[in-house]
């Protein structure tokens, strides 16, 4: 799978960690309105995606830190 790096899906070589991928497993299910057969909330690799993605918008935007330091829950991604 190209989009697998062993840790998270990525987008693209260029931009690894982008929030569009959050928002893709999003679409993929919408849109179908039944789970897509990659695209699966139970899939190993969108929950490691997430967690990874989790961890990473935590630490890259001010906000996110801030909430954080202040027990604010939630994250926002960015692009």
């Amino acid at each position: 799978m190209a989009h697998w790096n062993g840790n998270y899906i990525i987008e693209s070589t260029n931009r690894t960690m982008d929030g569009a991928v959050i928002h893709a497993f999003n679409v993929a299910y919408r849109e179908t309105f039944e789970y897509d057969e990659f695209l699966t909330v139970l899939d190993e690799k969108v929950a490691s995606t997430i967690q990874n993605y989790n961890t990473m918008f935590c630490k890259e935007y001010p906000i996110n830190v801030t909430d954080n330091e202040n027990k604010v829950p939630g994250i926002l991604y960015g692009r």
